[in-house]
């Protein structure tokens, strides 16, 4: 009764055994939500050709529905050799499939998946993926190990196979596109269910690699069948993979034919004969045949857990008479035995005897058995029932309920030993118990939200759900890449659910919790460690908690990683200067210390508004504490309306879920003033008559100013600085009342105002005094504003206020007055009674009036002497043209007079030097250079012409014609070659390359020097010819391309992979071959340049390419 009520009571709680275990896990894990990142992702397997999805499950992100601005998602594919392969990425707004067609949802990714569909995979894309997952600021990474297969296709020919008594014949089992290539092909013979391996006849080919990457085999069974083998089957079982695959055929064996009145005789002799055996037979086994049960293995569950239901069975069957009688023993790993119970048939369907057997009887089991005690109360036998079958046979099946405890069953034997009369001897099967606890399970450590740097800290590891009760904890620390730190040597509950005493290092103590037992016996407790962690001692410290389960010899670790910050310190800002001015610079300061970790934001506001300035960026650094402090400095220009603002320094640090701030007033902020500009009472100024100017001082602070003003003669009032209360800023004015003589015509009056707070310089105001009827002369006007060479250009003067109308105006050049192309208004009257006109001089400018000045004179009555206003015409100096040098004659002679001409053109102004040489030393030959001249251009042309007799020794002479035009600085060279008649050359042809490169290097208007052809350089080679190239300058480069024909040979120059463009290229034939020159303006930036010269002949094929490196400083 007690073990009935006891299960039963078992059975009322077993719907709600997890029920607590989970309401106390909730409990302690509410208070402390995780917000560390996490992702969880399996390997998965998929078949070729079919679409897959890699899961990847975004977990603790402290959030219903994450943001995706502030996701990023990478997908990664890892090759056998190590690589990584990006296959998807997702930066918060835009998504990019590498891998095409793949994609991850981002409505699925709003809920944490961020599982990757990858359609139509293929052999090669098996291997491992990391999912990584970012969640501001957070970041997640796992991998997963993709298995890709291709299941086999199995053919087995034919499906059914006639042959002929004792013939040979083959049945073939194909395979095809399987992958991986790991394979097993058996065959088996099945005969009724009856299945027998072959392992003789067999022949198996080699694997056969399709172009898809998947394999190929075909096996073949050789089979001589006889009559026997009649209605046999063969079967193919093809297995990989955990994957089977089975393809049958049939065989049908044919015989001889004989004389059917034999086989007729021969068949009803043998059916009478059976017949009547199998009467006999049948009657004996079924009425006078005595049979003996079969006991069958005791069956139970797979795993034995303490005080947790049982259930063991074991059937009898197949015996015959009914009179049985069952007996159920225990025996302890200690050889102690223990009655459970017995029962007999001998009453059908009997109650089983337990407690209440008759005295007797157990009294002889005792006596029987040997050393039996009680009956054990933790096992109950449910009432066996028998039953009867058509073969007049009985069967009985014994079912066994226990509750086992570890302590007292573990290795125990549980025995049913069966009585039969068909039985010579008692038939026993027994069982070893094998009772296990259930090991603890940990939770996450759990630590506060902030750990703070010497505030005291507690970590909790829930342990959940293990029995029996006997436990052992260690806490371990461990630093970054260090060695574990053992806190506490042993914290251990023993069964009696109380606690050791523990070893413990200084500065930690460690405590558990109360047991809570459950209704299935498990316990859950909580491990706790206090300590006060610091920085420099615990930042990026490992902690572990290591559990040992005594009974089930299980050590499980749980560990958690400690964060420690600590919160920032302000102390007050300060600013350089410590009295700031408005519309100048003030550098304001902060210091910031005492926090942890590194990072923090700083941001500057005023009033509550960030600021557009950029703050310095400051470097944190440690202090020996392990805490950091920096200084942050912004600069900025404070407006006049910045007075009595607020400026703060705010911190975003993650110690704390608020800003932390510090602010600084502006209230001692100097203004400088606004000074407006002078105004006069009058609009019109006349001779005699008084005049009062004004000049406002507003907005500035503090109040002293000093105001002063040019003109001597004059009363002057200023007057006492007024306070704007709303701006906290003064205000005052000035004037100066005087009477205008004619002297102070055209004068300027000038007010200083100096405010000594802001101010080092005073700050002027003019205002011109324009009497009435004196003439006001405005500034000669050129149009357009940069005259041309040659072209129409136009120059206006305005002069306007001037009475009586008589007046003079004209134009001077040189102090040569103009009278072609000067067109003067009529005078005009205005509503004033004022006189006004405008004149205007007209010409086209040449090269001669570069740099002159145009003057524009004004003669009235009221003035004492004449008004000039000067210009002068905005000409740009141009340096000249040469053209090449002329021969005349063509050819040349010895002993006969040749003349040499340069021409130059276009250029201005027409000052030029002109310098012959002959092999770089100045000629002594018969110079003329022409005076410059005038073309229809409006520039300047000349030229320059030699006269000499050549001699046979100037053969292959240079002639250099070099052009210095004074005003730009610009210098031309122009070379010739003299070649004459009837003179061999006798230079050597190192000599006469140099010559001809000379030639063609002075065309342009830098200097390069001439390097020598190396004649043993052989091959084509590309050369520097400018000295010292320099980075953003020209250079000229030069490549001889000797055994090729210039007229079928083209090449190009190219500049990395691009071609050069806007560079010249020159070919000069030589009696070999011939030299390709290049020159081209380089990048400012460039440093090291890659030069490639290219050759293609006229078929099209390209024969050859030359490669230089052009090194620039």
């Amino acid at each position: 009764m007690i073990l009935t009520s006891h299960l039963s009571k078992m059975k009322r709680f077993k719907k709600q055994r997890w029920i607590c275990a989970r309401l106390l896990f909730y409990l302690s894990v509410l208070p402390y939500l995780a917000e560390s990142l996490k992702v969880a992702v399996s390997s998965v397997e998929a078949q070729v050709g079919k679409d897959v999805l890699l899961p990847c499950h975004i977990t603790d992100y402290g959030a219903s529905e994450l943001d995706l601005q502030k996701v990023g998602v990478d997908w990664l594919f890892i090759t056998l050799n190590g690589t990584k392969e990006d296959l998807y990425s997702f930066n918060g707004q835009v998504p990019r499939p590498w891998r095409n067609w793949s994609r991850v949802s981002e409505e699925e990714l709003q809920k944490g998946n961020a599982s990757l569909l990858i359609p139509q995979v293929k052999i090669a894309e098996q291997g491992y993926y990391k999912c990584v997952v970012v969640v501001t600021p957070d970041r997640a990474e796992e991998m997963l190990y993709l298995t890709v297969s291709a299941n086999p296709k199995v053919d087995l020919s034919p499906p059914e196979l006639t042959v002929e008594n004792g013939t040979e014949k083959f049945i073939n089992c194909s395979v095809k596109q399987f992958y991986p290539s790991d394979i097993q092909v058996r065959w088996f013979e099945i005969l009724g269910n009856r299945e027998d391996e072959v392992t003789s006849g067999i022949c198996t080919g080699t694997l056969a690699d399709n172009v898809d990457g998947t394999f190929n085999v075909t096996s073949r069974l050789r089979l001589k069948p006889y009559l026997k083998d009649h209605e046999k089957k063969y079967a193919c079982i093809v297995e990989h993979r955990n994957r089977s695959i089975s393809k049958i055929t049939t065989l049908h064996v044919k015989e001889n034919k004989l004389p059917n009145g034999i086989i007729f005789t021969a068949l009803g002799s043998l059916l009478v004969t059976l017949f009547l055996f199998g009467m006999a037979s049948l009657i004996y086994v079924k009425y006078f045949r005595k049979v003996p049960p079969t006991v069958t293995i005791v069956t139970m569950p797979e795993k034995l857990i303490h005080l947790e239901n049982a259930v063991f069975s074991c059937q009898i069957t197949g015996f015959k008479p009914k009179n049985i009688r069952v007996e159920f023993c225990l025996e302890t790993k200690d050889n102690r035995h223990k009655y459970i119970s017995t029962w007999n048939s001998r009453e059908i369907n009997s109650q089983v005897k337990l407690r209440d057997v008759d005295c007797e009887e157990q009294a002889r089991l005792c006596l029987r058995e040997g050393d039996m005690s009680e009956l054990d109360s933790y096992f109950r036998v449910e009432p066996p029932k028998i039953q009867s079958h058509s073969d007049k046979t009985f069967s009985v099946t014994c079912n066994i309920v226990a509750i086992l405890d570890m302590y007292r069953h573990d290795d125990a034997k549980l025995s049913i030993k069966v009585h039969h009369s068909a039985l010579p001897c008692s038939a026993t099967e027994y069982v070893i118990l094998s009772v296990a606890g259930v090991p603890p399970r940990l939770s996450k450590i759990l630590i506060p939200h902030h750990v703070v740097h010497q505030e005291f800290c507690m970590l909790t590891c829930p342990i959940s759900c293990f029995k029996p009760r006997p436990l052992s904890i260690r806490w371990f620390k461990k630093q970054p890449e260090g060695e574990e730190e053992e806190l506490v040597a042993v914290v251990s509950m023993n069964e009696a659910l109380t606690h050791d005493e523990v070893e413990k290092v200084h500065g930690y103590t460690p405590s558990i919790s109360d047991a809570v037992q459950l209704e299935d016996k498990s316990y859950c407790v909580s491990a706790m460690l206090l300590f006060i962690p610091t920085a420099l001692e615990h930042q990026n410290s490992l902690f572990i908690a290591e559990v040992f389960h005594e009974a089930t010899k299980t050590k499980a670790r749980m560990q958690t990683w400690l964060q420690v910050s600590a919160m920032p310190i302000l102390e007050p800002i300060d600013s350089f200067p410590n009295t700031p001015k408005a519309d100048e610079s003030v550098t304001l300061s902060c210091r910031i210390h005492s926090f942890f970790p590194q990072k923090i934001e700083i941001f500057w506001c005023k009033d509550g508004t960030s600021m557009s300035e950029k703050p310095e960026n400051a470097e944190s650094l440690a202090n020996q504490t392990g805490l950091y402090y920096c200084i942050n400095k912004i600069t900025f220009v404070p407006s006049r309306m910045d007075r009595g603002k607020t400026i703060s320094c705010q911190i975003k640090h993650e110690s704390s879920a608020d800003p932390i701030c510090v602010e600084w007033h502006m209230t001692t902020l100097m203004v400088s003033p606004r000074i407006s500009e002078i105004t006069s009472d009058s609009p019109i100024l006349e001779l005699g008559k008084t005049v009062t100017l004004t000049c406002q001082i507003e907005d500035y602070y503090p109040e002293d100013c000093i105001v002063q003003w040019n003109k001597e003669r004059g009363v002057i009032k200023t007057e006492n600085p007024t306070l704007n209360p709303k701006s906290g800023l003064h205000s005052s004015q000035t004037t100066m009342t005087f009477v205008p003589t004619m002297n102070d015509h055209g004068r300027e009056i000038v007010v200083e105002v100096l405010h000594y707070a802001t101010m080092f310089q005073p700050i002027q105001k003019n205002f011109q005094i324009l009497l009435k009827g004196v003439p006001v002369v405005l500034d000669i006007v050129c149009e357009p504003e940069v005259a041309g060479y040659g072209k129409l250009s136009t120059l206006k003067c305005a002069v306007s206020g001037f009475h009586p109308e008589n007046i003079t105006v004209d134009w001077y050049r040189d102090n040569m007055k103009m009278t072609d192309g000067v067109t003067t208004t009529d005078v005009e009257k205005d509503s004033r009674g004022l006189f006004s006109l405008c004149s205007a001089l007209t010409l086209v400018p040449t090269a001669l009036d570069f740099n002159r000045t145009i003057c524009f004179h004004v003669n009235h009555p009221r003035l004492q002497q004449p008004i000039i206003k000067q210009a002068t015409l905005g000409l740009v100096a141009m340096y000249p043209t040469v053209f090449e040098i002329e021969k005349i004659p063509l050819c040349m002679e010895v002993n006969k007079l040749q003349t040499l001409r340069v021409q130059m053109a276009d250029f201005a102004p027409g000052d030029i030097q002109v310098e012959w040489f002959k092999s770089q030393q100045p000629v002594n030959m018969e110079i003329t250079t022409a005076e410059p001249r005038i073309g229809e251009n409006g520039l300047c042309f000349a030229e320059s012409v030699i006269k000499f007799i050549p001699k046979w020794k100037d053969q292959d002479a240079v002639i250099t014609c070099r052009i210095i035009h004074l005003a730009t600085n610009h210098v031309t060279e122009k070379s010739c070659r003299l070649t004459l008649q009837g003179v061999s050359t006798t230079v050597p042809e190192q000599n006469s390359e140099t010559d001809e490169l000379q030639l063609y290097l002075q065309t342009d208007s830098r200097s390069v020097q001439i390097h020598p052809i190396d004649k043993e350089m052989g091959g084509l080679q590309i050369q520097c010819l400018t000295t010292n190239p320099e980075a953003g300058e020209k250079v000229t480069l030069k490549c001889n391309f000797r055994d090729y024909d210039p007229n079928k040979t083209e090449l190009k120059w190219y500049k990395g992979i691009y071609p050069l463009h806007n560079a010249k290229i020159e070919k000069k034939t030589c009696k070999d071959g011939f030299v390709s020159y290049v020159t081209f303006q380089t990048d400012g930036e460039d440093r090291e340049c890659n030069i490639r010269c290219e050759i293609t002949t006229d078929g099209g094929g390209q024969e050859m390419e030359v490669c230089y490196v052009l090194k620039l400083k």
